[in-house]
């Protein structure tokens, strides 16, 4: 979850493949003709406690947790996912401190009934030279900071999320190995029940890369289900050649054949409405998104086991027309809402 998203590849697959076919048609397939496995997705019921959340970046300074939050509420948004990052927690080595932007949004979401996935990372500028946590020095010190962000909001935040991406080479250097990923919760978790009892732990937070390559897997047979309370998963498909919420939904159920039963938590996905780079390259109208937004949430949780989906994310972070990054917001950069933020106002799907 860096302030840069951009995955390298994904320009030279993308939407020039559908082409101008779902700029004209936008949903009519997902809407009108879902595959049998999808047949009978529900409307948005929030069956079993199932949470719709956006990614909001309030510890990166983008948009106002007094202004903002209370809008999401209002749209239907009741649960966001935002970050307080190790290294502006613990600036001075051994001295830990909330960061203020992030308690400003853990006290605005509460007071607003919105529910808080806080997630802990990245790489420390002094513990880890910026790189992952990977000697049993450097897990020591993530944990006394995990466990002080616990203790700290755990009258505010329902669910830690242990880190985001090992598998790639974001916020910490290269991507990490497994091993190491499961050794950092070996240690963490146990801290955090103990400092925050009762809060749920979710850990994983593949990518479709990662779970392409086994990734997951490999977590998984490394004891992975019995350290946390949930997995969670990225299933972006916005710039491969399946690219409809109805991948999305089918990468996700496929999971469902070694996850065993573990409650699944998407806690990114998204489309970006960027303007093409080049002919083989172009995001999605805001129609699109917007449809695109609601079948995603009724497909998924008519998944079994899923629990949550955060979309990427809440705000525009850039004025580059044609930078995805800079195009995924549901909210544009001069504060108008994108019709995709209306989440409440989505319609229930029409099994074909």
């Amino acid at each position: 979850m860096s302030t840069v998203k951009l995955r390298a590849g994904n320009l030279a697959r993308s939407w020039f493949y559908l082409g101008s076919f779902f700029r004209v048609v936008g949903m009519v397939l997902c809407l009108a003709s879902p595959d049998k496995a999808h047949a009978n997705a529900a409307p948005l019921t929030h069956p079993d406690g199932f949470k719709m959340g956006i990614a909001t970046h309030f510890a990166q300074g983008q948009g106002r947790p007094p202004t903002h939050i209370p809008l999401m509420a209002k749209n239907g948004w009741l649960a966001l996912r935002d970050e307080a990052f190790w290294s502006h927690t613990e600036r001075t080595l051994g001295v830990f401190v909330m960061p203020e932007l992030v308690q400003a949004a853990l006290v605005s979401a509460k007071s607003s009934g919105v529910s808080t996935l806080l997630l802990l990372g990245y790489g420390h500028p002094i513990h880890t030279q910026g790189a992952k946590p990977t000697t049993r020095e450097q897990r020591a010190a993530f944990t006394r900071y995990a466990t002080f962000v616990a203790e700290r909001t755990r009258h505010l935040v329902d669910t830690i999320e242990v880190w985001n991406e090992w598998d790639i080479d974001i916020g910490g250097g290269a991507a990490g190995r497994p091993e190491d990923y499961i050794a950092l919760l070996r240690e963490a978790v146990p801290a955090i029940r103990l400092a925050a009892p009762g809060i749920k732990i979710i850990g994983g937070s593949a990518t479709p890369e990662g779970v392409d390559r086994g990734y997951l897997r490999q977590l998984i047979s490394m004891g992975l289900l019995d350290l946390v309370d949930g997995i969670s998963v990225h299933p972006y498909v916005w710039s491969r050649t399946k690219s409809t919420p109805n991948d999305a939904a089918d990468w996700v159920q496929k999971l469902l054949l070694y996850t065993r039963g573990k409650p699944l938590h998407v806690t990114e996905i998204g489309w970006p409405t960027h303007k093409a780079l080049s002919l083989r390259s172009a995001g999605v109208s805001e129609q699109s998104q917007r449809d695109y937004v609601c079948a995603t949430v009724q497909l998924l949780q008519a998944v079994p086991t899923v629990k949550s989906v955060y979309f990427y994310g809440l705000l525009d972070v850039g004025s580059d027309d044609r930078n995805p990054e800079h195009r995924f917001g549901l909210i544009r950069q001069n504060g108008e809402p994108r019709p995709a933020f209306a989440v409440n106002a989505c319609k229930p799907l029409t099994p074909g």
